[in-house]
């Protein structure tokens, strides 16, 4: 109460009115602790419990933004684990199709009734050394008998076929003798092109080390089929322009592949086919090949060869296997007509079978990369940190992987035969129970960060807990004191109301 030296009052009265403001403090301090549920509103009132209050509160919201961000990893998981239950129903349909396939061998050798040999001849290739018995390593195609090929005495015909339906092969035996020399030719190496297409059939004995099936040209400009420790390769090089380019899948011993390669300029890519299914890279073309008058052979090199990995000038890296059908054309076959001369050299009952699985791995690889949550794919090599404290010293890590069909070695598989058809399966069990090993780890990871989400939504309660009890009123002894400063009140008022009064009637008797 402010005093005021223009207001006399005696001790009494004076002594009232102080009382009464106390009163008036306290109804307004509980009446404030009323409504705001709290003791301490300001460091005013309690520097102490304030600010130690306001450090808990202010740990509570540091973990509790910790446990959305934990929530949100898990939403990752159960979104990869979601994805990894369709890839498992794909992978199972595809097993079932491998097994189908399996079990359907024995068919004619081309969908179309045709054989390879007669499908390279409505071409019209520029050259056709077919390597059968009949007409051995002579040319069938439009330049005629100036590339007749010379064979070493490591090349042996009339071997059996290598694909359903097939002629006779040539046989190498991977020494040095084993090679088909080609004379040099304005059509072939001679002269620059920015086209070409070479194809072949073969079946390795081995695909350790390197074994050239196909070159033209040397260690300049030149272009070859080759395999590399069980790589298949097509690769191209013009010197200062382009390249070395080496396009390459895996491969395995025993089995028959149909490779092709395609120079394609006009539209600036180098490119190679398995089978007649494209290998998933493609080279960059810059301008047509260069003169490379480097020697043409079928089986090894005369004067090296640019591989993928640079030039090699000495002569042999020779096959070691079976080779038949070695067709070139100075143009680029469509794709249509690359596959349909992949699929006649593999069984026709598996061709079906080969393309819906195909279209399965399509689709795991969709699924794969479609398996995001906010912009995180475990499905696709990303990885998330779950944080659990604010200074980031303790930490989980869920780490993720490639599960799209090239991820899972599954995107290079064939169904073309037996053996090939036993591989794939292999594979794709492989695969299965890679899949049923990651969603059980991420099962565990689910649990761990649920327990940390768990753990620290009870810390934060702790701390609240502990601000409230430096700040939070007793609200039943607020109401208590409210309801006692409210009756002192009225008394207080009464009191001073009848002292006012009674002194007020003795200055009037006094006076009078």
């Amino acid at each position: 109460m402010a005093f005021d030296k223009n207001i006399a009052i005696g001790a009494s009265l004076r002594s009232q009115l102080l009382a009464i403001d106390r009163t008036a403090r306290n109804l307004s301090i509980s009446s404030g602790r009323l409504a705001t549920g709290k003791k301490v509103n300001s460091a005013i009132e309690n520097a102490p419990s304030f600010f130690a209050a306001r450090e808990l509160q202010n740990l509570a919201e540091d973990y509790s933004r910790l446990t959305d961000r934990m929530g949100q990893n898990i939403q990752t998981i159960k979104e990869a684990d979601s994805g990894l239950g369709g890839i498992t129903k794909l992978l199972q349909l595809a097993e079932t199709l491998g097994v189908d396939a399996l079990e359907a061998i024995g068919g004619a050798n081309s969908l179309t009734g045709l054989s390879l040999p007669e499908l390279i001849a409505a071409e019209n290739p520029n050259a056709y050394w077919q390597l059968d018995n009949s007409s051995g390593a002579n040319n069938q195609g439009t330049i005629g008998a100036s590339v007749n090929g010379s064979p070493g005495t490591g090349v042996t015909f009339n071997q059996p076929a290598i694909y359903p339906g097939g002629g006779t092969a040539a046989r190498f035996d991977g020494t040095s003798n084993a090679i088909i020399q080609i004379p040099d030719s304005a059509q072939i190496n001679t002269t620059p092109r920015p086209e070409r297409t070479v194809e072949l059939t073969f079946n390795a004995n081995t695909t350790a080390g390197r074994q050239v099936l196909y070159e033209e040209g040397a260690t300049v400009n030149s272009l070859g089929i080759y395999i590399d420790n069980g790589e298949l390769y097509v690769s191209g090089r013009d010197n200062g322009d382009w390249g070395p380019l080496g396009l390459s899948q895996p491969i395995v011993a025993g089995e028959t592949y149909h490779v092709t390669m395609v120079l394609d300029q006009p539209n600036g890519e180098f490119r190679g086919y398995v089978n007649g299914q494209q290998m998933s890279t493609v080279g960059v073309v810059s301008i047509p090949l260069s003169s490379h008058s480097g020697n043409i052979a079928i089986g090894g090199t005369q004067d090296g060869l640019v591989f993928h990995d640079g030039p090699d000038g000495a002569a042999g890296k020779n096959f070691d296997g079976l080779i038949s059908d070695v067709a070139l054309y100075n143009r680029v076959l469509d794709d249509a007509t690359i596959l349909q001369h992949g699929e006649a050299t593999q069984d026709p009952a598996t061709i079906e079978y080969q393309r819906d699985f195909n279209v399965l791995m399509d689709q795991i690889t969709q699924l794969a990369q479609d398996s995001s949550y906010r912009g995180t794919n475990l499905l696709f090599n990303d990885s998330i940190v779950s944080v659990f404290n604010p200074d980031e010293s303790s930490q989980y890590t869920t780490a993720g992987s490639d599960f799209t069909a090239e991820g899972l070695s599954l995107d290079t598989l064939s169904l073309g035969s037996a053996n090939q058809i036993t591989t794939t399966l292999d594979a794709i069990r492989n695969a299965i129970q890679k899949v049923r090993s990651f969603r059980g780890s991420l099962a565990t990871d689910i649990n761990v960060i649920q327990n940390r989400i768990d753990f620290t939504q009870s810390f934060e309660n702790t701390q609240i807990e502990g601000a409230d009890k430096l700040t939070l009123a007793d609200l039943n002894e607020e109401s208590a004191k409210l309801l006692t400063s409210q009756t002192r009140q009225a008394i207080q008022m009464d009191t001073l109301t009848n002292s006012v009064r009674g002194r007020a009637l003795a200055d009037l008797l006094f006076n009078s």
